[in-house]
């Protein structure tokens, strides 16, 4: 009985452990959202900021490269002004900003309460640089 006990605390001290590593984020689910709109500031436009609301289909294929993309930990705050990004709203009304940062791969992801993390997801970054192309 005394080793049962022993191994249940050792289970629960390794998955508590594990889900306060943050060492991942959360999925999204299609169910979960009301929208997603890509951006893209235009210097060529004095700055305009273009917004184009994702089609069925290519919502899809967003929540799935975003499912796949790899976390890269806290964010620091640093980066400069994004080129382009997304807007993910949900049905329970929080909402995630999606930022280019840095380089060809790398997101910064910024929540409702003001916390962020990065991503890095090189055929997400391609496909939300595609799209907000077409603003051009």
């Amino acid at each position: 009985m005394k080793l049962y006990s022993i191994t249940i605390m050792l289970i629960a001290v390794v998955l508590a452990l594990t889900s306060c590593s943050g060492n991942s984020f959360k999925q999204i689910k299609n169910e979960d959202i009301v929208e997603v709109s890509v951006w893209a500031n235009l210097p060529e436009n004095d700055w305009s900021t273009f917004t184009k609301e994702l089609t069925d289909d290519e919502l899809s294929n967003f929540i799935l490269l975003y499912n796949k993309s790899q976390y890269n930990g806290k964010s620091s705050g640093e980066g400069g002004t994004p080129d382009f990004g997304a807007i993910i709203k949900f049905k329970n009304g929080d909402s995630y900003s999606l930022n280019q940062f840095a380089g060809k791969s790398d997101f910064e992801v910024v929540m409702k309460n003001h916390q962020s993390f990065y991503l890095n997801n090189s055929d997400m970054f391609d496909y939300l640089n595609e799209i907000s192309s077409e603003f051009q």
